[in-house]
């Protein structure tokens, strides 16, 4: 009855294909084909968005004559049994099969990101906003944004659903693909997430990487920042915060280098081993987040030493020398802004002449000794320099600031102090980063600046002078004997005003050019009390006195 004809109970794309001989069947395929590329452009609606899908042609090509051998083999394959099976499943349960074809798969993919960029709409969480307070306040004020909820528009299940609809030739949907994505966080929460951050914007954290590194300070506002909307903190954002400390904190090991010349007697070539550091990023957010837990519900102002992994160097100092010159144990420091270019060449040429400087064990050093001839001859430009109660010009201004400086480095090291004067006049300089009174005037042969390595191996002087930002340190190194040093006692008295303002001709400025290179002081008496202990005992002490007149502003008058 069915022979060379569709088995009953076959269809295909909703074309009844029951009883069709193939020639039939795929005359009726194309026929639908035809008639389903005629209904487009497809035609997409989602709320307020509309799009018209033109027919992809060269991208989409229907096979009507395999289609057709489908149909007509279903329930001709296989022995007997497997094809009663078959019959009896077609009369159970008729199936429409669906048309053979070849798709582009650009087409369908360009497609499909083309609505998703139009539907996909990403959450706007809630954010805290930081506002200025007003004037009359100061600081600033929180605003919590509620934010926006989004929807996202499902790719894949586009795509699969779209290569069923062309295979059946029925309209292509998207209905049913875009899933809502709301906001999770309720007002009770965002009222709280407010009240956190107005208390954190009253605190500060101070970070420290490590003990050998300097500390800087997070704001309140700054804080606010880490604050997670939904609970505790943002870890992304801590863990972004601290790649950012760890590129100026990460260092590689450096290896120690010493080169002593025989001839001059100095070292030539220096450079302390230092440990290699890498800010061990997921336990620092853990101090972070115990800094911030402790800032909340306690103190106001809150450490965070961040976890650091050092890498020790492959060459230590003690394998590079046998003087038992192997660490720091002193430093000294001093800033000089607003110095004239000439006094900033003298402080730099005098402190690159006593840097490489090794003292032996029990010699007495001698800063003048040391630094050498100060004039033009050597390098030195004119500054104004105290001498005889005036400001003068002179060869050599600025070498006090770096004679100051070893005085402030050998007492840090805790070495007994033999020769120190401090200066006429109470300078602007040396009273920048302290209080009056730890200031060494030297001028060669005399006032000069001594002290003894009264230490077991030998030390070293060396200088580092930054320029740019007006700093000056100088670092002995030598072997700890365990001795500590300390300055008690630091008082100022006997306070006088200062003198009126005095103006000096300068015929390197431009007539009428007024420029100001000294500030007033008032005199004053200044003393302290310098004690070195080891293992308690006292090994050195001394009261230092100083007796300062009261000094003028000092400005340069052009007569060029």
């Amino acid at each position: 009855m069915y022979r060379g004809r569709v088995y009953p109970g076959i269809s295909v794309a909703g074309v009844p294909a029951a009883g069709l001989n193939p020639v039939e069947l795929t005359g009726r395929v194309k026929q639908r084909v035809t008639v389903y590329e005629a209904s487009w452009p497809q035609r997409f609606r989602y709320e307020a968005y509309e799009w018209l899908v033109p027919y992809p042609t060269q991208k989409l090509k229907y096979d009507a004559q395999a289609t057709t051998q489908a149909a007509y083999h279903l329930g001709r394959q296989g022995k007997i049994l497997r094809r009663l099976a078959t019959w009896w499943q077609l009369w159970q349960t008729p199936q429409d099969l669906p048309i053979q074809l070849t798709l582009d798969e650009s087409w369908l993919t360009d497609l499909s990101a083309s609505l998703a960029a139009t539907l996909t709409i990403e959450v706007r969480q809630p954010s805290i906003n930081l506002l200025p307070a007003g004037e009359e306040n100061g600081g600033s004020r929180i605003q919590i944004e509620p934010g926006e909820s989004g929807q996202i528009f499902d790719q894949h299940r586009f795509e699969t659903q779209t290569r069923n609809k062309l295979a059946w030739l029925q309209p292509l949907l998207i209905e049913g693909l875009v899933e809502k994505q709301p906001i999770t966080v309720t007002e009770e929460e965002l009222d709280q997430v407010k009240k956190r951050a107005e208390n954190l914007l009253k605190k500060k954290i101070i970070v420290k990487p490590e003990p050998e590194t300097e500390a800087w300070e997070l704001s309140g506002e700054e804080l606010v920042g880490f604050i997670a909307i939904t609970g505790g903190y943002d870890q992304e954002r801590l863990m972004e915060y601290l790649e950012g400390v760890a590129e100026g904190v990460n260092r590689a090991p450096q290896d120690a280098k010493f080169k002593f010349n025989d001839e001059t007697q100095k070292v030539e070539e220096f450079l302390p081993a230092k440990d290699g550091l890498t800010v061990a990023i997921p336990q620092s957010v853990e101090q972070m987040k115990m800094a911030l837990d402790k800032l909340e519900t306690m103190n106001a102002t809150e450490p965070a030493t961040l976890a650091v992994v050092k890498t020790p160097p492959a060459i230590s100092l003690e394998n590079v020398n046998d003087l038992g010159i192997k660490e720091l144990i002193g430093r000294g420091e001093s800033t000089y802004f607003h110095s004239i270019t000439t006094r900033v060449n003298n402080v730099n040429l005098a402190s690159s002449r006593i840097s490489g400087t090794l003292i032996k064990p029990g010699e007495t050093f001698s800063f003048n000794q040391a630094l050498g001839d100060v004039s033009a001859a050597t390098g030195y430009q004119p500054a104004y320099i105290i001498k005889e109660g005036r400001t003068i010009l002179g060869d050599g201004g600025g070498v006090c600031q770096v004679s100051t400086t070893t005085f402030r480095a050998a007492l840090n090291t805790g070495l007994p102090i033999v020769e120190r004067q401090a200066h006429a006049y109470r300078v602007g300089y040396y009273e920048q980063d302290t209080k009056a009174g730890i200031d060494a005037t030297v001028y060669a042969p005399n006032p000069d600046l001594k002290f003894t390595n009264d230490t077991l191996g030998h030390i070293l002087i060396q200088t580092e002078n930054d320029i740019p930002n007006r700093h000056l340190v100088i670092d002995i190194y030598g072997t700890s004997d365990g001795r500590k040093s300390q300055i008690t006692n630091h008082v100022v008295w006997g306070i006088t005003p200062p003198l009126p303002d005095v103006f000096v001709d300068d015929p390197t400025l431009p007539m009428g050019e007024v420029k100001q290179v000294d500030w007033k002081a008032a005199g004053a008496k200044a003393k302290f009390d310098y004690q070195v202990v080891r293992e308690g005992e006292i090994i050195f002490e001394k009261t230092f006195t100083s007796n300062y007149r009261p000094w003028a502003s000092v400005f340069l008058r052009g007569t060029k």
